[in-house]
């Protein structure tokens, strides 16, 4: 039976072994607003918490410093975090965790509104309503900064996503960088304004498959801006897509390649990425040079886009 948690004390209390030995599932009955006193938590084991629809607020720092194979649902969190380094308000490091319809709002200074880094992490029906500003000027996204290995599905974010810094890695509205990783049904309709690889859904995607997902905000950079991807690469072992995507508002690149769907498309022969199905009639492109309504350049051989063949620009 899961152990109740009814004051900040007890949520406090969460993963450790001494308070709970034997039992690693807790459920939230009430909502805690936390002190100013309150710092992260850092479970000795695996744990699950469900919160009832509750929420925490006055989160002034990851509710959690690091999670490994957990699993967290059902949660309201508000945050106001200040942060110079990366940062998130669920948690700074997750690995192997499954996060599902959990809610942030308030302000972020940091990388993302669940976690900074996930691997092998699924995100489920995340709603992000928390502006977020990148501190540290590394990988920045409305629901996390950097994925490895994760998958991202019925996420929103509704919030704007501002990377100041340079140099800003990669900048999405839903995942900064991902690799080996999978974007499914996502929505962003947050303004995303970032320096290299912005991208609506995702800033930067290696191996990757993003589709049924929608854009529809301002995405701005300096270069490498795309309305879904900011920069598409493939791996040796696996190639990179987007399909059925939807961009609506303007894509502006200050320097160059600025694409309506991808700003930038780089693979390794004979590994093709591809770019089909997508809708980007409603979508303004801006650069000086590199532009098109669908890609700003393709510059791998056997890419395919819209039935095009690479190398191909403006298109």
């Amino acid at each position: 039976m899961p152990i109740a948690i009814w004051t900040e004390e007890e949520l406090g209390n969460i993963g450790k072994k001494a308070y709970s030995p034997g039992n690693s599932e807790y459920v939230l009955e009430c909502d805690i607003k936390l002190r100013d006193s309150f710092k992260s938590i850092s479970p000795q084991r695996p744990i699950s918490l469900f919160g009832n629809g509750y929420m925490l607020s006055g989160l002034t720092e990851p509710l959690f410093s690091r999670l490994a194979e957990s699993h967290v649902e059902n949660l309201a969190l508000s945050a106001f975090i200040d942060s110079t380094n990366n940062a998130a308000a669920l948690c700074l490091l997750a690995d192997s965790c499954t996060f599902e319809a959990v809610t942030v709002s308030g302000e972020i200074r940091g990388c993302g509104c669940i976690a900074a880094y996930a691997s092998q992490t699924v995100f489920s029906k995340i709603i992000n309503n928390a502006n977020i500003i990148a501190a540290q000027g590394a990988y920045d996204g409305g629901i996390c900064g950097e994925a490895f290995g994760s998958r991202f599905e019925g996420c929103i974010n509704n919030a704007s996503l501002i990377s100041k810094l340079k140099p800003a890695l990669a900048s999405g509205g839903i995942v900064g960088a991902a690799t080996n990783a999978q974007i499914i049904s996502c929505g962003n309709f947050g303004y995303v304004k970032g320096n290299v690889a912005v991208g609506g859904i995702c800033g930067d995607a290696c191996w990757v498959e993003i589709s049924n997902c929608i854009s529809s905000a301002e995405i701005e950079g300096n270069s490498c801006v795309g309305g879904i991807c900011g920069r598409m690469r493939s791996a040796v072992v696996g190639s990179s897509s987007i399909a059925s995507c939807t961009k609506n508002g303007s894509v502006v690149a200050y320097s160059s390649l600025a694409g309506g769907i991808c700003g930038d498309m780089k693979g390794n022969f004979p590994i093709a990425n591809r770019i089909e199905g997508n809708n980007s009639e409603s979508c303004m492109v801006s650069a000086p040079k590199y532009k098109g309504a669908i890609v700003g350049r393709a510059s791998s051989i056997g890419t395919v886009v819209q039935g095009y063949e690479s190398p191909v620009e403006c298109c």
